[in-house]
């Protein structure tokens, strides 16, 4: 019997992807086996007279059409999307992002200049340092007075600029933070970018929360990266150039000899560093986004006792993370050992540096013939050594300029992406209308195709009008198209070239309905930070409308709920935290209320409610003159629409459209 059933199964399987074989045939769509398709933003034919058209249509093609696409319309509506192809190309296209304005880039310019003054006045405070050397050696009071002093005013400059150095630095590090924050954010929900970015195949961004949190962290090792190896390399280099010019190309030679041997020993030895930053980042990404959502889902891994479980998940999260650390310290241990005996200054450099002291001395100093030393040569000798040790004390620092320069930009890749993801879907998705529209009130769709993100086919040619005494019923199982379908009409998904329709006069596909012509309430609340009059009015913001917004939610069955928290008070806890399930859908149904739109949009918003309260809520929407078209898995109210189109039908089309005449059905 199980033998026969499972079999009966896998033909009912197979006959199931050749009926979405042959509707994906019917309307032109590629074969399954091509890449993943995206939504695309396509120019319809110039009409006659070369003008270009006024409405772009969207379809869905590869990736290259949607780059393509891009340029045909102009890019990113005038911007010029990020671009990171050469080495260190992500690096430099964050810094551009996080040095957007001129303030930002003349405070880099004054860091700049800061950090050369600095290097400078080190060198001052060491001359100064050695005139009073050189006075004691004499017996040489005022020398000793004017160095000391010297000493005193240099340290003082010194100290002035390398705060004021500082404070550039940290003011660079948060305005890097906050443009590039700025940027991500103001992408995310321009035109719906975010949402298009992840509803396309293949998805535009991955794991969009964690990578816009990076931005702190590239801001602050860019900072870090100043301070720990821009300001030594400097020094360092100023420092060897002096005693270059000391002692002829000596200095110069042995530490290029120094940094030459580093370079073969990194080219065998170094690790990937930016690719383990990358990945890095990507695993502590995905561990933090576990912990949102353990933290979001609260309630029901306690009713189901899933702690156990939750903490299997987290548990090997935290391992790769462990792993990909360990590996990357396994990976550069002898890189590290090698790097640290040639470049430290208590290793190999100690011994270059001494060598390089005698051989100074033994050239240039005639003291040792007459066994005596003069404070001249003394004074030459401590300027040597000190510029000697000082510049090859830095040389860690020059050697992982690179290591540094590539963990930067790993960071930055992340943040790149995620932009250029944002960008692409930006320019594609379709904007929202700025007014209502004045068009007829009614939702046409004629031959209107379903295409899932996969590229499934769940509907061909769906036609249906809803106007006012034509409410309409959208059934159907699960994947079957209706959230798709409610999508669409919203203007979220772009329809299927060659589909027509459209929302109040408005045509699909082109801008999104005004929030007066078409609401949506989906199928899972969302409640905004903010008080209860907040809630009930968004996405408006409402100064003094205070007894409507009351009415409203008294008509949703919220008077409770009024009374215990008020209009104007904002919990500490989070709304969804504090109400219940059928609470927060009552809520975003007392939202349609506010807005009066001519149709809404209710995609299982009552699935908490119990029927009777479902009744009376749809009856109220349509006493205020709201048409709603609801979409749901089974048959409800039936005396409140006047049609059902059946989705997840076995044919060839996949739906068929039934008049609701007081619960028995009739077909169109």
């Amino acid at each position: 019997y199980l033998d026969r059933r499972h079999i009966r199964l896998q033909r009912r399987g197979e006959e199931t992807e050749a009926l979405y074989a042959r509707r994906a045939r019917a309307i032109g769509l590629e074969a399954a086996t091509s890449p993943a398709g995206a939504c695309a933003l396509v120019s319809s034919p110039a009409p006659a007279g070369g003008s270009q058209p006024s409405v772009l249509k969207r379809t869905f093609s590869g990736p290259q059409a949607v780059a393509q696409a891009l340029v045909r319309a102009g890019g990113n509506g005038g911007r010029k999307v990020v671009a990171a192809a050469k080495p260190l190309g992500h690096l430099l296209a964050a810094l551009r992002m996080g040095l957007a304005t001129g303030e930002d880039r003349m405070r880099a310019l004054g860091l700049a200049a800061c950090i050369a003054a600095r290097t400078n006045l080190y060198w001052q405070v060491w001359t100064s340092v050695g005139k009073v050397i050189l006075g004691c050696i004499a017996f040489d009071r005022k020398k000793i007075a004017r160095g000391l002093t010297e000493n005193a005013a240099f340290v003082l400059v010194h100290f002035s600029i390398d705060r004021a150095s500082r404070h550039l630095s940290q003011h660079l590090t948060l305005r890097i933070w906050e443009n590039i924050s700025k940027q991500v954010l103001g992408l995310y929900f321009h035109n719906g970018a975010l949402h298009h970015a992840l509803s396309v195949r293949p998805q535009l961004v991955r794991n969009p929360a964690a990578r816009a949190g990076e931005a702190l962290a590239f801001a602050e090792a860019v900072a870090a990266t100043i301070d720990d190896v821009v300001k030594p390399l400097c020094i360092g280099a100023y420092l060897i150039g002096r005693a270059l010019v000391s002692d002829g190309r000596m200095v110069g030679l042995a530490a290029l000899v120094t940094l030459l041997i580093h370079k073969l020993c990194a080219a065998g030895l170094a690790p990937n560093i930016r690719e383990l930053t990358r990945r890095g980042a990507a695993l502590e990404a995905k561990f933090k986004t576990l912990h949102a959502r353990f933290r979001q889902n609260l309630e029901p891994i306690a009713f189901c006792g899933g702690g156990a479980a939750e903490r299997r998940v987290i548990d090997s999260c935290y391992d790769a993370v462990e792993e990909h650390t360990i590996n990357g310290v396994r990976a550069g241990l002898v890189y590290q050992t090698v790097s640290q005996f040639l470049l430290y200054g208590d290793m190999l450099p100690l011994s270059i540096m001494r060598m390089l002291s005698a051989i100074h001395v033994w050239k240039r100093s005639r003291s040792l013939e007459m066994g005596g030393l003069s404070p001249a040569e003394f004074e030459d000798m401590w300027y040597y050594d000190n510029c000697t040790k000082l510049g090859f004390n830095t040389l860690s620092k020059i050697a992982a300029l690179p290591e540094r320069l590539a963990h930067l930009d790993g960071l930055a890749q992340g943040i790149v992406e995620l932009v250029q993801g944002l960008q692409r879907a930006e320019a594609v998705a379709p904007s929202p209308a700025e007014t209502p529209s004045s068009g007829a009130p009614e939702i046409r769709a004629d031959g209107l195709h379903i295409v899932s993100p996969e590229r499934k086919v769940c509907a061909v040619g769906v036609s249906f009008e809803a106007s006012r005494g034509r409410a309409l019923l959208v059934t159907g199982p699960n994947a079957s198209g209706k959230s798709l379908l409610a999508s669409t009409l919203a203007g979220l998904w772009p329809p299927r070239a060659g589909s027509t329709g459209a929302v109040c006069g408005r045509a699909l596909g082109g801008v999104r309905p005004h929030i007066s012509d078409l609401f949506m309430v989906p199928q899972r609340p969302y409640l905004a930070p903010g008080a209860l009059a907040d809630n009930a009015a968004y996405p408006a913001v409402v100064a003094g409308d205070r007894a409507r917004i009351r009415e409203c939610l008294e008509a949703v069955g919220l008077s409770t709920i009024v009374e215990r928290y008020g209009l104007d008070h904002c919990p500490a806890v989070p709304w969804d935290e504090l109400l219940s399930g059928g609470e927060q859908q009552r809520i975003c149904l007392a939202r349609c209320l506010f807005h009066r739109p001519k149709f809404a949009l209710l995609d299982e918003c009552t699935s908490m409610i119990s029927q009777d309260i479902e009744a009376a809520l749809y009856a109220r929407i349509q006493d205020i003159g709201v048409v709603p078209i609801t979409f749901s898995q089974r048959l409800v109210l039936p005396d409140i629409h006047q049609q059902e189109l059946c989705l997840g039908e076995d044919s060839e089309s996949g739906w068929t459209l039934v008049a609701l005449e007081h619960g028995a059905g009739a077909s169109l």
